[in-house]
């Protein structure tokens, strides 16, 4: 009888092993609009920011200026980390963690 149980097992975990489980896909909806604005945002503030001097008087401190990609790149860490936190690491790095 226990000859008849392994071979029952066998047979049991080859067909089991033998039948491929395909990994669920996830669809995500806004992952390519935010990917975009991503981009489109760290590339304004390089071509902006070299070419552009934003000026803005502070009461205490005067006129200050600086390069006007310093209004976009802080945008930039906003769409990160809403495509790390949302979407996870592994997408966030477009496939390569």
């Amino acid at each position: 009888m226990s000859a008849l149980v392994v071979q029952l097992l066998k047979s049991f975990v080859m067909q089991c092993s033998a039948t491929p489980v395909a990994p669920v896909r996830r669809s995500y909806r806004y992952y390519d609009l935010i990917v975009v604005a991503f981009v489109t945002v760290l590339l304004c503030s390089n071509l902006i920011g070299t070419g552009k001097v934003a000026q803005v008087t502070v009461p205490i401190f005067g006129t200050v200026l600086f390069g006007a990609g310093v209004l976009f790149f802080p945008l930039s860490y906003l769409f990160g980390d809403i495509l790390t936190e949302v979407y996870g690491y592994a997408h966030d790095t477009f496939g390569r963690a």
